[in-house]
């Protein structure tokens, strides 16, 4: 039996992110750049020890994402902040 994953960001996902706060297009602190990088790219692990805050957080994280190629900033910064509070409670 394998294990399946549970997977982050690349940081080249992140970068887009991360481009489109140094462009003002969303709204970043340093704190939140800081879990992006840190905690969001190139994260791994087994989808079976995470908990239910993990993967809300990583889905909200690919969210933003979407949302920033789709051009819907306002939605794209929603999810951000979904997924930081999820991290800061």
């Amino acid at each position: 039996m394998t294990n399946k994953y549970l997977f982050g960001l690349t940081r080249k996902q992140c970068g887009v992110i991360y481009s489109a706060s140094k462009k003002g297009s969303i709204n970043l602190t340093q704190e939140m750049i800081s879990f992006l990088y840190n905690k969001v790219c190139d994260f791994r692990m087994y989808a079976t020890d995470a908990t239910s805050d993990t993967r809300n957080k990583m889905s909200y994280m690919t969210d933003t994402l979407n949302a920033i190629f789709d051009n819907d900033y306002k939605k794209a910064q929603e999810y951000f902040e979904k997924a930081y509070a999820i991290e800061t409670k």
